[in-house]
């Protein structure tokens, strides 16, 4: 879970809002079920939910409910 999303995923164009490549390579390594973030306010973007490879990228602004898988 960050503030800021992962580079070209749910990020902005301006410096402010441009996400991390730092966390694209997180994602890439660790391949967590869920990458969760904030700060994008979604009001006209659409989708607040991605994929990058198997991780599911939410961006929880205002707020998500997140229902996990059990795990087997």
């Amino acid at each position: 879970m960050t503030h800021a999303p992962p580079a070209h995923c749910h990020d902005g164009r301006d410096l402010c809002h441009r996400g991390f490549e730092s966390f694209r390579t997180a994602i890439g390594i660790w391949r967590p079920m869920f990458f969760i973030h904030g700060h994008m306010h979604a009001y006209d973007r659409g989708t607040s939910v991605s994929r990058i490879g198997t991780t599911t990228v939410v961006n929880a602004f205002p707020y998500k409910v997140i229902q996990i898988p059990a795990l087997e």
